[in-house]
């Protein structure tokens, strides 16, 4: 018998990663390009996360990159981003862009 037994650990996340955006706009056309961090205290890129977009708060789509927008009519839009790791955690405050827009 062994007196040492073998011992493992191993670390549950929970931590939601933290959404933000590269915006640019180009004439008429409105870039957003997602990006997510694993932690606000690690700060380092997540590549494995999946995002989710809605513009006024309406439904929420899935993106797998840089959404390209054209808003037709005059006035506010809000788009919002939000990003879900790998485990699962998703970012309970995602991410807002205010587009106005003035014909």
């Amino acid at each position: 018998m062994d007196p040492s037994p073998s011992v493992h650990a191993w670390e549950v996340d929970t931590t939601p990663p933290e959404t933000f955006c590269q915006y640019t706009r180009d004439g008429r056309w409105h870039h957003f390009a997602p990006r997510a961090l694993l932690s606000e205290t690690r700060r380092s890129p997540d590549s494995d996360c999946t995002f989710e977009y809605r513009i006024n708060g309406g439904r929420w789509e899935p993106t797998t990159g840089t959404v390209r927008k054209e808003f037709s009519g005059e006035g506010k839009y809000v788009f919002q981003l939000r990003a879900r790791d790998r485990a699962g955690n998703q970012d309970l405050t995602p991410y807002e862009q205010e587009v106005f827009v003035i014909n």
